[in-house]
């Protein structure tokens, strides 16, 4: 599976999540954060160790620039998530740290599918990508066995 095509799925999944979050409430509600944190967190892992490697790699200025960028971003991303997941979810600082979340997983995602995936498409060729993708799909195979 192409790598561009694969993680455009993953943001859409993630978004659909969040879109389901207002409808749920209390216990289920701390669970669906919790599983879109873990969901986000693993996919920022497989993002950096495959694609923004591959466009390191690529010798292409504006992909290295691209993936450098994707990188501080997923840090912030990396961060918040990471105080999130530290707070009472019935303190009212954790309903606004989920909407923070939310706000900038989806600024990522369109950032992403706005200058790296174009980057990544032109830096790559279609085989590189299809590859990647199916290293990433091996990769997060052997995550769920151990997960």
């Amino acid at each position: 599976m192409d790598t561009v095509a694969l993680l455009q799925h993953e943001h859409d999944a993630v978004r659909a999540l969040f879109g389901r979050l207002p409808a749920v409430s209390g216990p289920e509600r701390l669970e669906s954060v919790r599983e879109i944190a873990a969901r986000f967190v693993l996919h920022l892992q497989l993002e950096e160790e495959f694609l923004y490697r591959a466009l390191e790699q690529a010798g292409d200025v504006e992909a290295r620039r691209a993936a450098a960028d994707a990188r501080a971003d997923h840090a912030l991303v990396d961060d918040l998530i990471e105080r999130l997941l530290r707070l009472d979810p019935r303190d009212a600082e954790f309903e606004r740290a989920v909407g923070e979340l939310e706000r900038r997983i989806r600024a990522h995602a369109r950032d992403e599918e706005a200058r790296t995936f174009p980057q990544a498409r032109r830096a790559l060729g279609e085989s590189r990508r299809e590859a990647i993708g199916c290293d990433i799909v091996r990769r997060r195979a052997r995550l769920d066995v151990v997960a």
